[in-house]
């Protein structure tokens, strides 16, 4: 940004205070979880009018989670990629296949068995971070979620899905591989499938991971 902008942005908040304009600090926003639906179908209308952060401005469309609402495995990933957003659906790109044959040939699970949705429910574009209150707006929504579905394990691809499912900030070397009991929920964490894409000297060590996974399905 140069300084005619910087000297814009000033005039303009000038302005704004002459009017009588009050800066007042972000503040996190949350749904209220008692008005969220308890079905699934009525749940996704409702998220595609969700507009409690900046993402909905931007985004393309709300990803929804695909898959049988009696899925024993709900599958978790991060954020939406631009893959996942140009083809509107969760098992897309390299991505998609590594983890669609970690799913039927590794656990023996048929894709109808499990459940896939988003942490974040929007794409966010390359200027912009997913920040706290984009975070905490979803929040009730993928708690909501597995109310709804009720899987016997919810699979959270890599670090920064725990962290956002539990508020913890536990490495992933401490929590790989082990199944945490929360109050509603159990979740098994295992590592990004495109970290390990970018990383195959991790491959048995995935192997391993999901075939105690499926000891515990």
């Amino acid at each position: 940004m140069n300084s005619y902008q910087d000297d814009t942005y000033l005039l303009d908040l000038y302005r704004l205070k002459s009017l009588d304009y009050k800066y007042i600090e972000p503040r996190l926003f949350h749904s209220d979880s008692n008005e969220i639906p308890n079905d699934l179908a009525t749940f996704k209308s409702y998220l595609k009018d969700c507009h409690l952060c900046d993402l909905s401005k931007s985004r393309t469309q709300t990803m929804l989670g695909e898959g049988s609402v009696d899925a024993k495995l709900m599958v978790v990933d991060y954020s939406v990629t631009l893959s996942q957003d140009n083809e509107n659906r969760f098992l897309s790109s390299n991505f998609g296949e590594t983890l669609q044959n970690m799913i039927t040939k590794v656990l023996g699970l048929s894709l109808d068995e499990v459940y896939f949705t988003h942490a974040i429910k929007c794409k966010a574009l390359k200027s912009e971070h997913l920040n706290e209150i984009a975070s905490n707006s979803c929040k009730p929504f993928i708690f909501k979620e597995i109310e709804i579905v009720k899987p016997k394990i919810v699979l959270a691809l890599g670090l920064d899905v725990y962290k956002f499912l539990s508020n913890d900030n536990d490495t992933l070397d401490k929590i790989r591989a082990t199944l945490l009991n929360f109050s509603t929920f159990d979740l098994f964490t295992i590592h990004d499938p495109r970290y390990i894409i970018k990383n195959p000297s991790l491959k048995k060590q995935i192997f391993e991971d999901l075939k105690l996974l499926k000891s515990l399905l």
